[in-house]
């Protein structure tokens, strides 16, 4: 990253995840509909797989952040509640992009199996539920990630259809290669 713009990394994990992100959702909303067959079951894997590959880009984003940190936020003639709201707004959203995998990956391990990445190799179980009836975590966790996963889908949609027309132009730019 430069003082004015984006550099490369930032802009391919930005728009990657974005990406990535509304279709992952997109595939979370179809498989919530349909009942679990032989024929499907292999899509729930396929989902839990992608869910943990995005975890690890959301992390790698975080770390690219600290490593190489965004250009200063233009504020000439922008009102200060603006300036702060675009700063919630972009905390909460990488609040939800943390816990909507990290819900995913904790009703998985409620389930009493590991989860298989891809087939490859298997991610342990991160929850010790001897106490409890592991399909009730389960499905409450696994809710619980479908329900992080709307307010982060309608935030994007906010953003994209009610920030200011200028704010969105200079964060574009800066976000496009000729930024």
């Amino acid at each position: 990253n430069t003082p004015n713009s984006y550099g490369l990394i930032a802009k391919t994990l930005h728009w990657g995840m974005a990406f990535a992100l509304w279709g992952m959702f997109l595939f979370g909303r179809s498989i919530a509909e349909m009942k679990p067959a032989l024929d499907n079951i292999h899509l729930y894997g396929r989902h839990k797989s992608l869910g943990m590959l995005l975890l690890a880009f959301i992390l790698f984003r975080l770390l690219w952040r600290l490593i190489s940190p965004p250009p200063k936020i233009i504020t000439d003639n922008t009102p200060k509640v603006q300036i702060l709201a675009a700063h919630g707004v972009h905390i909460s959203l990488y609040v939800l992009m943390l816990l909507t995998p990290l819900f995913g990956l904790l009703a998985s391990s409620a389930t009493g199996f590991d989860m298989q990445f891809f087939g490859l190799f298997a991610i342990p179980r991160i929850l010790a539920l001897a106490s409890i009836n592991p399909d009730s975590a389960a499905a409450k966790l696994g809710s619980s990630s479908r329900k992080a996963s709307w307010p982060l889908s309608v935030s994007i949609s906010i953003w994209l259809t009610s920030a200011p027309a200028a704010i969105k132009a200079r964060v574009m730019a800066r976000l496009s290669s000729g930024g």
